[in-house]
């Protein structure tokens, strides 16, 4: 089993940096941001993520995370079969749609962004660079 590398200290201070810079951007729009932790409840919002692992998906990044109420709508949905329920595609579109909105923000704050390469949550935003 291959071990999991993490960067330097420093380099983890940069990415927590980088992260704060991030939600506090998007808080400034307007755009509900927090920073995930694993021992926080799960919030609606822009999430924002360090992943610290010294390989080519480390870095930070932005999840749209739907509404609790929603989600459980989609998750009935999808444990029930029904795949094909418009709530399950308007939920995938609610997240592309603001992953968008979140680069666009980023960008226009001077931000270097691009569409992630997050397995997890394959149209994250990815965060490159804070402002120039």
């Amino acid at each position: 089993m291959e071990s999991f590398e993490r960067v330097s200290e420093e380099a983890r201070e940069s990415l927590a940096r980088l992260a704060g810079l991030t939600r506090d951007q998007l808080e400034l729009a307007g755009i509900p941001a927090h920073l995930w932790r694993a021992d926080a409840s799960r919030q609606a919002g822009a999430e924002v993520v360090v992943d610290s692992g010294d390989d080519a998906a480390g870095g930070v990044y932005v999840l749209w995370q739907i509404s609790d109420d929603l989600s459980r709508t989609v998750s009935e949905s999808v444990r029930g079969g029904r795949l094909g329920d418009p709530v399950v595609a308007h939920a995938s579109r609610l997240k592309t749609v603001m992953h968008e909105a979140v680069m666009r923000v980023l960008e226009s704050a001077g931000f270097e962004v691009r569409v992630g390469e997050y397995d997890m949550a394959p149209s994250a935003v990815q965060v490159l660079s804070g402002p120039r």
